[in-house]
């Protein structure tokens, strides 16, 4: 999949948003995540996922800035990536890079067998969230899938705009066409 073709939405299941969850700090939001993402079937060691998401925070803070943090770990649990979002009901210091709370979290589960992705997805997001679109669907979204209906639009927005192809004109295609 390029990273043209590639939506989070697609990685996105409406029981793996969570709307307005009261969290006290950091290691609380990595250990929610993990257990949320075992009881949801994605991964079954909860303790693993968590100890992951911590060594990965414990080399540099995933939290981006402008109140969003991005934290992912590796599985070999999963054949293919997973995203979970948490919207914050109130901001906690996540070590961000612009010193901001922290009240939307997207955790990003990569399979050992397609490490790669990730990166993929992490840019994609990363420009998602750049849109005040974005900014505004996670901020009155009432429920998990009316989040992702928004997240699928504003993507198919992003998508049929920032990357429609153009078909190449005769002199691009070269000899014996």
């Amino acid at each position: 999949m390029t990273d043209s073709a590639l939506k989070i939405s697609d990685f996105i299941r409406p029981d793996c948003i969570f709307l307005d969850v009261d969290l006290p700090d950091k290691e609380a939001v990595l250990r929610f995540l993990a257990e949320q993402s075992r009881d949801r079937g994605l991964v079954a060691d909860a303790d693993k996922l968590f100890a992951g998401f911590k060594a990965r925070e414990e080399s540099m803070s995933t939290g981006v800035g402008s109140g969003l943090a991005f934290p992912h770990t590796l599985t070999d649990e999963r054949d293919e990536s997973a995203v979970l979002i948490v919207r914050l009901s109130r901001g906690l210091d996540y070590g961000s890079l612009d010193d901001k709370e922290v009240n939307v979290v997207f955790a990003v589960l990569i399979p050992e067998s397609n490490q790669t992705q990730h990166l993929q997805i992490l840019a994609r997001v990363s420009r998602m969230c750049r849109k005040s679109e974005f900014s505004r669907a996670v901020s009155l979204a009432g429920d998990p899938q009316s989040l992702k209906t928004a997240i699928e639009n504003i993507e198919q927005d992003f998508c049929g705009c920032a990357y429609q192809s153009k078909p190449p004109r005769k002199h691009e295609l070269g000899t014996g066409f």
